[in-house]
Formats: structure tokens, sequence, C-alpha cells
């Protein structure tokens, strides 16, 4: 029967890992100290569950922890010699554990950032997803589109629209606008987490090997209001330019101002000599999927899921 055993902290870059145990001493104590790595900003703390069996690792569980609360999980990875029932009881086991670890979070979210089809038994991992619990809550499809030099962008803009730049407005400023811009959108993981002030603004500026950059982000202002903002960033490991956030708040929309927004951001790439984009929307956000596409993106067959445990409601 495999078991989870417990080890020390231990440092590794800057990341925290932490192999934790059932016994609640010692989880306390690896709570403890992920929550004053959380408090510190400074580090990108994780807990890890290792499964041992016979004194041999068969299995690990990585998780992360972040500052709106938020307690965040990748598929186990197993040892690949491993039948599908064992597989399947010691992914559960894992689990089991990590669900115990993160009770006092507010959400439990399973993020999926690989394509479906690269996951290990996807079909047995959502059967032990949904049994312990957890029910999707968002499907995203890759979109991608390619850049050609000598292709132009409509330049039209809106009369009395300007645009600034990102150090024109502080934070906190620029979350409350891309919080104003998902308010009733279809972007259902972030509704069901319960709406924590710039949880989406956080999560973008989080992103890796993503890093939000600053030269291709544009907020759109109709007098001093800002009314939208497109961010955008470039992959570190391929050069690929992403655009990591479109929107235009709603007492602002059906103007054209979405669409200003993305075109923008594709001569601010071209600019750049970024020649191909990607795109992450959710399936059911029509709005979003019309607006890329009358710009060239293209649904790819990767697509990204999030499962998510609510935290049972008291009394």
């Amino acid at each position: 029967m495999a078991n989870i055993t417990v080890s020390s902290l231990r440092e590794a870059g800057a990341e925290h890992w932490f192999d934790v145990g059932p016994t609640p001493s010692d989880v306390q104590s690896a709570l403890q100290s992920l929550n004053e790595a959380i408090t510190s900003g400074k580090v990108n703390p994780e807990l890890r569950l290792v499964a041992y069996e016979d004194g041999e690792a068969i299995g690990r569980f990585a998780a992360r922890f972040d500052s709106p609360g938020r307690f965040y999980f990748w598929q186990p990875e197993c040892r690949a010699s491993l039948p599908l029932p064992k597989w399947r009881e010691v992914t559960a086991l894992l689990l089991e554990h990590a669900v115990h670890l993160g009770a006092s979070y507010p959400t439990l979210t399973y993020f999926e950032t690989k394509p479906a089809d690269d996951l290990v038994h996807p079909d047995d991992w959502l059967d032990v997803l949904v049994a312990a619990g957890f029910h999707e809550v968002q499907c995203s499809r890759l979109y991608r589109r390619s850049l050609s030099a000598g292709e132009a962008e409509q330049a039209s803009t809106t009369s009395a629209l300007r645009w600034v730049g990102p150090d024109a407005m502080n934070e906190d400023t620029i979350g409350d606008l891309i919080d104003e811009c998902d308010r009733d959108t279809l972007d259902r993981a972030d509704i069901e987490y319960g709406g924590a002030r710039h949880a989406h603004w956080h999560d973008i500026k989080q992103v890796r090997p993503v890093p939000w950059d600053r030269e291709l982000t544009s907020i759109a202002m109709l007098g001093s209001d800002p009314v939208g903002i497109v961010i955008c960033g470039i992959e570190s490991a391929n050069g690929d330019g992403w655009v990591m956030f479109v929107g235009t708040a709603p007492r602002a929309r059906h103007r054209g101002i979405g669409a200003q927004l993305l075109g923008r951001a594709l001569r601010s790439f071209r600019t750049r000599g970024i020649t191909h984009l990607k795109a992450l929307i959710d399936d059911q956000n029509a709005a979003s999927i019309r607006l890329h596409e009358t710009h060239g993106f293209r649904p790819d067959p990767e697509r990204y899921m999030i499962y998510r445990k609510p935290k049972p409601s008291v009394g």
C-alpha cells in the first residue's frame, strides 16, 4: 500500500518545496512556513507530496499557494510502469492528502497547463478528480495566428479615445479596470472563485514563462476615464507573442474599443518582429472568440481545463 512520507523543508532556487506528511504537527509547521513565504512576496511557495511504496518513490504531487488564498495543483506524476489500477490508487491517495492540506483555503483548483491530450490516463484522472468532489468550471482553447511583415492592421480609433501605457496609472487602478472588464464575462473560473479583488490581475503578473510586457500593454482612455485594456507578453521559451488579456468596461462596450485594443496589440507585436501569436480563450466566451477570429486567430486542437472543489458551506 502506498503511503505519504515526511521529509524536511528545503529550498531550490527561488522556490520553497515542502514534503509534508499526514502528521498534524508536520502539516501545521509546513503550512505556517508556506504562509510566511506567501506574505513575504519573495518566493513562489509550493507544496509537494511524495508517495512511497516499500521505500521507493512511485508518485509525486505539486501544489502552489498564492496571496489571494488560492490553492492550485496539477496532475500527479507517477512511475511509468505502474499498472492502471495502481496508478489510480496512488493519484487518488495523493489528491486525498492534498485536499486535507488545502482545507483552509477558499477553493482548491486543478489548473491543467498542458493540452488535455498530453495528460497521462486523462479519462481516469478526471474520474479521480470528480470522485474527490471537483467539477469542471472552465475549458479553454488555444487560438493562434501568424503575422506577416507586409500585413496592415486597421488603425482607426473612436473619437475622443486616447491611449496610455501601464506606467500612467498605479497597479491598483489597473486591477480595478480588469475587474470591471471581467465583471459580466463568461470567465467562469474567476466567477466561481468568489471574485477576490484583483485576482485576475494577480494571475497575469504571476504567469510564467509568459511575463507581461509593459511595452505591449495599452490602456484605452475616454477623457480621464480608463475604459479598456490589452495586456500582452512574450513566451520565454520560443519568442511567441501572447494576448494575455483584452477587455472593455461594460459602460464603454459596443463602440469598437475591443477591436481597437486588439488591433493595437497586433501592430505592437509586428513592430517587435513577433510573427507567431497565441491566446487562450474560454470555450463559452463567444464575444472574445468572435473578436479574436475577426482579427485572424484560429482555434488550435489544444484545450486546457480548470476543475474546482468549492469549500463546503457552513450551517
